[in-house]
């Protein structure tokens, strides 16, 4: 996310409990989004905040357009992206509870 975010420990406490890898994930209906130049734009309709994501960001919040389990995106993920598969996961984790806890994503049933 574009705007700097000391709380990356608090979200993930705070969702990780949530985010069993059988959880679906999903985007949050009250958010508008584009994509310019690989990178996606966010504004929270509710909130009027803007978010930035990079290309991994990006990824993410792609591949939660439709719900899907925590574990299947976490190995999307690691499929998409050359590196380390415990970092990958451990990222992809704590993104996506900053998407739950900024009211981004939701989980869904």
């Amino acid at each position: 996310m574009a705007e700097a975010e000391p709380l990356d420990a608090v979200a993930l406490a705070v969702w990780g409990a949530a985010l069993a890898d059988s959880t679906l994930v999903t985007q949050s209906s009250g958010v508008i989004g584009a994509e310019v130049d690989g990178e996606t734009v966010l504004i929270g309709v509710d909130t009027g905040r803007y978010y930035g994501f990079d290309p991994v960001g990006s990824a993410i919040w792609l591949a939660i357009a439709t719900p899907i389990r925590v574990d299947a995106l976490c190995a999307k993920m690691i499929a998409h992206f050359a590196g380390d598969a415990r970092a990958i996961t451990l990222e992809t984790r704590t993104f996506v509870a900053r998407l739950l806890s900024r009211g981004l994503a939701r989980t869904a049933d």
